[in-house]
């Protein structure tokens, strides 16, 4: 058996670890190419998911603009009628100055009539109260008939009475004088 010279030996080494070096480097390139093919997977998977995200958000967001410009038009139509009903009120509504004027005469002429109404008042509680003092004088006159009536016949009582009573009595003493003679006569 022959044995390796020095050279042969260190070379075989030096080939067996390049060649381990070359396995290693390959499966390093291999697991990096590997690693690497599955990031850009990755990524290209995120960026279609981002893409579709952005593309919902951005389907989303001409939603809600179209939304919101619909209700924006809407709120103009509103608010349009509305305006339109304010000018129709102002249109009809009487200006202020006018208004004042009208309500000064109006109230003139209330106070006016105020007046003349206190004045007839004046002048029918004067009659009223010259008829009260003529009817008061009436009932008073009324009242003294009646009473003098009331009087008179009081009087023809008071008179009925003791013209019974003086009979009674005269009655009463004739009787007793002429029982007194009776029984002196005894």
């Amino acid at each position: 058996m022959e044995y390796p010279t020095l050279r042969e030996f260190v070379e075989r080494i030096m080939d067996e670890r390049d060649r381990a070096y070359q396995e290693r480097f390959r499966a390093l390139e291999a697991s990096v190419d590997y690693r690497f093919k599955a990031s850009e997977v990755a990524v290209n998977a995120a960026l279609a998911a981002q893409e579709k995200a952005t593309a919902a958000a951005f389907l989303a967001s001409e939603k809600a603009i179209v939304k919101a410009e619909d209700a924006q038009r809407d709120y103009n139509v509103r608010s349009n009628e509305f305006r339109g009903q304010l000018d129709d009120q102002a249109k009809t509504l009487m200006p202020r100055p006018e208004t004042q004027s009208i309500f000064k005469a109006l109230e003139e002429r209330i106070e006016f009539n105020r007046l003349a109404a206190n004045k007839e008042t004046y002048d029918l509680r004067t009659q009223g109260d010259k008829q009260i003092d003529a009817l008061k004088g009436e009932i008073q006159g009324v009242r003294e008939t009646q009473s003098l009536g009331a009087g008179e016949k009081a009087a023809q009582a008071s008179s009925r009475s003791l013209g019974q009573w003086v009979t009674a009595l005269i009655i009463g003493t004739i009787l007793g004088v002429a029982e007194l003679l009776a029984h002196l006569m005894k």
